[in-house]
């Protein structure tokens, strides 16, 4: 015990010396580099400041590509937040089988495309429906008779059918019998009024009713006019009466239409009776479709960038916008057979909070 006692002095002692000389040394070494800074900062004939300056000025360049090295390196932190099916998938997946898919076939199926809505550009054109009457400076309420199942369909512009009420249009179909036909209902355009083109975002958000018979539908067809479906329709929404809780997003034309059964269209699990919003991001050389932000349907051009045995591209060319509720109309009636529509089905609203058409300035597919 009595000669423990100094050498565990002395060892604490030498400790205590060496992390002063270590911290003196670092001292030390730091005065050293500020002497050494300051006399490259003495300009001399042989151009000493001036070859400093030149590599400050080297290192100022390499720094933002460093940065940037480093930002590139990192993972887009949205990839973090895809569910873990969409691995190696690019449209949807399912994660009961991992298996990947081009389309939501089933309303389970997860999300996996990366790409989101473009961030608009300048509101452009809206209507919010503010006032108390449908604004007919913004729309034109279309007349005239549409054949269906069990009979016709009048168009008209009476309030019964659209209105405007507590900031909100409506659109209403009814049974009322006429020389004109066995239902009434409206259809609301642009037409003559505004059209838009490639380089736009329309925007609407609405909430559609369901019912068999019932066929909602948002789109839009060509201002030049001409015979369809060459010359183009573009379904930003539509919904039939005898699929529930799927939105479909569609172009017709030459090559892709209803008639061939091969039209460009793609659907998205969605309660449409709850308020959506339904957008198009229209690019030159595609198309997008959202709901809520999900893009879930892109159209293209063919393949090889000629139009060629799929018809002519005809979304270069202006288009106005139509908002309708149609009434028993083949696609909608097909799931009750021969039975007419009741009435009961009828007297639902389609309703809609705005349209919005923004200036697109990133197209982004």
């Amino acid at each position: 015990q009595v000669c423990r006692g100094p050498v565990v002095t002395d060892w604490k002692m030498s400790f205590s010396r060496v992390w002063a000389w270590g911290v003196l040394g670092f001292l030390g070494f730091l005065c050293c580099i500020d002497v050494a800074a300051g006399a490259q900062e003495t300009c001399t004939k042989s151009g000493t400041c001036a070859e400093r300056r030149k590599g400050d000025v080297l290192l100022m360049q390499l720094k933002p590509q460093l940065k940037r090295g480093i930002e590139e390196a990192v993972p887009d932190p949205a990839a973090f937040f895809l569910p873990a099916c969409c691995l190696g998938c690019h449209h949807w997946c399912s994660p009961k089988s991992g298996q990947c898919h081009d389309m939501q076939a089933k309303s389970y199926y997860k999300p996996c495309a990366r790409s989101t809505e473009t961030i608009p550009g300048a509101l452009l054109w809206a209507d919010e429906f503010e006032g108390n009457e449908v604004n007919l400076s913004n729309w034109v309420q279309m007349t005239g008779v549409e054949e269906v199942k069990d009979g016709q369909l009048h168009y008209t512009d009476h309030r019964t059918n659209s209105f405007v009420e507590n900031g909100v249009l409506k659109i209403v179909a009814s049974c009322e019998e006429s020389e004109m036909g066995k239902y009434t209902s409206a259809k609301l355009s642009t037409q003559d009024r505004f059209h838009w083109g490639p380089g736009h975002r329309l925007e609407i958000r609405a909430r559609v009713p369901k019912g068999r018979g019932l066929w909602p539908a948002i789109f839009m067809l060509p201002s030049k006019g001409g015979p369809w479906p060459e010359t183009g329709e573009i379904d930003i929404m539509e919904v039939s009466g005898c699929v529930a809780g799927k939105v479909s997003g569609t172009v017709h034309m030459g090559g892709f239409n209803q008639m061939r059964e091969t039209q460009s269209s793609n659907h998205y699990f969605a309660e449409y009776d709850k308020w959506h919003t339904y957008s198009i991001d229209w690019a030159s050389d595609h198309i997008n479709w959202y709901v809520d932000g999900q893009l879930y349907h892109t159209a293209r051009p063919s393949a090889d960038g000629a139009d060629g045995a799929d018809g002519p591209w005809p979304f270069r060319e202006k288009f106005f916008l139509n908002m309708n509720l149609a009434v028993n109309a083949l696609w909608a009636s097909g799931c009750h057979e021969s039975k007419a529509l009741s009435c009961e089905d009828l007297g639902q609203a389609m309703e809609v909070d705005y349209v919005r058409v923004h200036e697109l300035k990133d197209t982004t597919s």
